[in-house]
């Protein structure tokens, strides 16, 4: 069963409980309904951050592949409101697998300056 497909039947069986809640005037049978549905509505968003993160890794390693063609050294430029110090370190590989330096747009900017 897709993913999506499942999150939106538990939805429904969420929404459902909520009915069958909302009819029944005992506190606690009521009680014992309203947490099925929302059991039901985590399995729902479960199911949904699921779907999003197989996208999310399915995206980059789509990104990975694209950029695996990207020759070493290759310069990427970046917006000059990235151009301070500080945000140039930030940027600096942490790893010796980088192929790509980050270089901002823009003359250098004054020692101490604050990025825009």
């Amino acid at each position: 069963m897709p993913v999506l497909k499942a999150a939106t039947d538990c939805w429904r069986q969420a929404a459902e409980a909520e009915k069958q809640a909302a009819l029944i005037t005992d506190p606690h049978l009521k009680a014992v309904y309203l947490r099925i549905a929302d059991q039901w509505s985590a399995l729902a968003r479960s199911y949904e951050f699921a779907d999003s993160a197989e996208h999310f890794l399915l995206d980059a390693k789509r990104i990975k592949e694209a950029n695996s063609g990207q020759h070493s050294g290759e310069l990427v430029h970046l917006p000059s409101s990235l151009a301070s110090r500080e945000a140039e370190h930030l940027l600096k590989p942490h790893s010796d697998r980088c192929c790509l330096r980050l270089v901002p747009e823009g003359p250098p900017a004054e020692p101490g300056a604050v990025a825009a």
